[in-house]
């Protein structure tokens, strides 16, 4: 992946993994789960897949 696909896959899948973090875990932490996950997917950005799922 490379940082244009991921600067598109943060607009368009930040807000389901925020959905998805809603679900789950106070609203006070959502932010930061979705912040987490996509660090890790930066740190990793080798290893994420064209079409990334949240």
């Amino acid at each position: 992946m490379r940082e244009d696909q991921f600067d598109a896959a943060f607009r368009t899948l930040a807000p389901r993994v925020y959905a998805y973090a809603r679900r789950h875990i106070d609203l006070a932490e959502c932010k930061d789960v979705v912040a987490e996950t996509f660090l890790i997917a930066w740190r990793r950005l080798g290893e994420v897949p064209e079409q990334p799922l949240p």
